[in-house]
């Protein structure tokens, strides 16, 4: 048939006839989206001028089976079985409308539906030591089922209680243990606590949420073996270890003895005639001879009980501070570190006041101990969603001095919390100290970005001094010595004014110290050093990013014209550089210039643009082309960009939301375009094919 303009598929499936148009050139032809054991009646039909058909002999074509999902796996998980399989070759992913995940237990069988893009599934609420037996049924879309083979798994035994754990309190014995990982709390049936004494064994059942027990009526000075025994709604038992519990005598006294205090154990057969058995509250622990050892004896025993007097931070905390002993004072607050919430209002003041005094006193070490006392506090009275999202916390006092004489140049202290991101419930004070919240949102700082400016505006004839050079021992000095350091390098422009609103770059060598918040010292440290290796300092609140990859896609330009579009990555002369388009970085009057050239001694930096307002210089242009007034050669308009070699990911390849594309998953084999095979190929094929 001569003149032909086009042809006809035309495929008549499962009751329905589809017409598919094919370029007259064409003689070979894939239909998509078949539906699997399928009766498919084809032929082709021929399209002539004037409307003139020509229509081939019908051939009838099966489509094959649907596979059957495989490489089924089990695996235990805390919440149950979780199970998983691959999708078979065939058929396509848009014709299978859904899995069955079948699981029988003692010949009861349960059906539970997974969605078609989902190749796993986790059985809950499974029982511990108990066979299971799985299998995954595929279902298409004209509704062929399919099963995989059967997987026979046994689920694991349960777990022990553990880290058990016995102490005396007023009436009896506190017993406390921890849950296992598995089971799941609901497949646990309750507890039981075994208490052993001379042989005879009483047994105690507990709930399952629960994780404690005291054991009442208990003698004094009585060895008692202990035990706990996890029990599961299927009745299986898992004991934990004994443990040996001798529990306490009567009740203690404290005594003062010939300057001494003295702990006393008292009998039980007199204990009853004791008429007082708790110590003096009002002891004066003022005088020089007094043991540190005594101050510390007397602390522990009061907060044993609930009693400390309010003395005790007079004439026992604050004579410490006076005297500059970090050692006692970090002993004392150890001890009384566990006080409640109410106990901590009525003494707080009485630990700023000893704050404040070793601040006032320059007694570092002390003042390093009393503020990540209090900054502890302040962490345990946040809510936990809070605590979740810190990375770091730490004590500082603000920096109002010039001249750095004194270690420590204020008592004025903040909190520093670093965090992932604000919340509108964040606290701004504890106790009456500020909360300085540090959110890495990459906001540029004003002076940073100043000298970041003048750094990549510079015409690069302006160069640091090298003959000062920090070594990586002193670096890393640096860093041990200040932990609110974040960055060293050095800079041909220093800062100057900043501080007074006075601001301006000026040329000079130095040596950048970065840190995470400018004017403030975190407790215990010094000053930033004025000099290094004879170079002054410039301090600068900032922290170091990794700079993001560059991707195809990405959005590219300068400051003082327009942006473009990241194109694709080439390979010149071993170099790795991308393309775009040169009318991004020209204007119409310079592209219509007869002498478009670029200077070389000059290129042109091309910065990066990122969602969250950050940019930075990603490569320099290295060639140009633009030729678009011959109406028969293809227009020219490009700009080739060199870039470091390092600035590619290969598994994140293109710009997009929500996943990575590999260079592979756009078919190249490796990242250069000019270098790439397309690994794609085009069936021309003269037979019907399953698709």
């Amino acid at each position: 048939m001569k003149n032909i303009i086009h042809y006809k598929i035309a495929s008549i499936g499962n009751g329905e006839e589809d017409i598919l148009l094919v370029d007259a050139k064409t003689t070979t032809f894939v239909i998509r989206d078949v539906l699997p054991s399928t009766k498919y009646t084809l032929k082709v039909i021929a399209c002539a001028i004037k409307n003139k058909e020509e229509r081939s002999d019908e051939v009838v074509h099966i489509t094959q089976d649907p596979g059957k999902p495989e490489n089924l796996t089990a695996i235990n998980i805390d919440n149950g079985i979780k199970l998983t399989w691959t999708k078979p070759d065939y058929p396509a992913i848009n014709c299978i409308k859904h899995y069955k995940v079948s699981c029988t237990l003692n010949g009861n069988e349960s059906i539970h539906l997974v969605s078609s893009g989902t190749t796993s599934f986790v059985r809950p609420d499974v029982l511990p030591s108990t066979p299971y037996t799985l299998k995954v049924i595929l279902c298409t879309i004209n509704d062929i089922e399919m099963e995989s083979g059967e997987v026979l798994h046994i689920t694991a035994d349960p777990g022990k209680p553990e880290n058990l754990t016995a102490i005396n309190i007023d009436n009896g014995i506190k017993l406390t243990w921890t849950k296992p990982d598995y089971p799941a709390i609901n497949c646990i049936k309750h507890y039981k606590v075994s208490c052993t004494l001379n042989g005879n064994e009483s047994i105690h059942l507990v709930s399952s949420g629960t994780t404690s027990f005291v054991i009442p009526n208990v003698l004094p000075s009585t060895p008692y073996t202990l035990k706990v025994i996890l029990c599961t709604i299927n009745n299986i038992e898992m004991e934990s270890d004994e443990v040996l519990h001798i529990t306490a005598g009567s009740k203690n006294l404290l005594i003062e003895c010939n300057g001494y205090l003295v702990s006393c154990d008292v009998d039980s057969k007199v204990h009853n005639k004791i008429i007082h058995s708790d110590v003096f509250l009002e002891k004066d622990f003022s005088g020089e001879d007094v043991l540190d050892f005594a101050k510390l004896f007397f602390t522990s025993y009061h907060i044993a009980r609930k009693n400390l007097p309010s003395t005790f931070w007079r004439y026992i905390f604050l004579p410490v501070i006076e005297k500059k002993d970090s050692n006692v004072c970090l002993f004392l607050l150890t001890i009384v570190n566990g006080m409640t919430t109410d106990q901590w209002e009525k003494c707080r003041q009485y630990v700023l006041d000893g704050l404040s005094r070793s601040m006032i006193n320059q007694d570092k070490d002390t003042s390093k101990v009393i503020a990540w006392f209090v900054t502890k506090k302040c962490f345990q009275s946040l809510d936990k969603s809070i605590r979740e999202n810190i990375t770091d916390i730490w004590p500082a006092f603000i920096c109002n001095c010039h001249t750095k004489q004194q270690v420590i140049c204020s008592d004025k202290i903040e909190i520093n919390i670093e965090i992932n991101a604000y919340r509108p419930d964040l606290p701004d004070s504890f106790s009456k100290i500020d909360i300085h919240y540090i959110i890495d949102d990459r906001a540029q700082i004003k002076e940073g970005f100043q000298i970041h400016q003048h750094l990549q505006s510079s015409s690069g004839n302006i160069h640091s001094s090298n003959e000062a050079t920090l070594s990586s021992i002193d670096a890393r000095h640096l860093f041990i010595e200040h932990s609110n350091l974040s960055l060293v390098c050095k800079s041909p422009f220093k800062s100057n004014g900043f501080r007074k609103n006075e601001q301006k770059v000026i040329i000079q060598s130095c040596y950048q110290l970065y840190c995470k918040r400018k004017g403030f010292i975190p407790i215990g440290e010094n000053h930033f050093p004025e000099t290094l290796y004879g170079l002054k300092t410039d301090v600068l609140e900032g922290s170091p990013h990794y700079r993001s990859s560059l991707k195809v896609g990405n959005k590219i330009g300068t400051d003082e014209y327009k942006t473009g579009t990241l194109g694709g990555f080439v390979q010149v002369r071993g170099d790795i550089a991308f393309l775009t388009c040169l009318h991004v970085f020209l204007n119409a009057a310079e592209l219509a210039s007869d002498n478009l050239s670029l200077d070389d001694e000059n290129k042109v930096p091309v910065k990066l643009y990122m969602d969250n307002d950050y940019t930075h210089i990603c490569g320099k242009i290295r060639e140009i082309a633009f030729a678009v007034d011959n109406e028969k050669e293809t227009s020219i308009d490009a700009a080739l960009v060199e870039i470091p070699a390092d600035s590619i990911i290969n598994s994140d390849y293109v710009d997009i939301e929500g996943g990575n594309i590999s260079f592979n998953d756009i078919a190249l084999d490796i990242v250069s375009l000019n270098k790439a095979t397309v690994v794609y190929s085009i069936h021309l094929d003269l037979h019907i094919e399953n698709g």
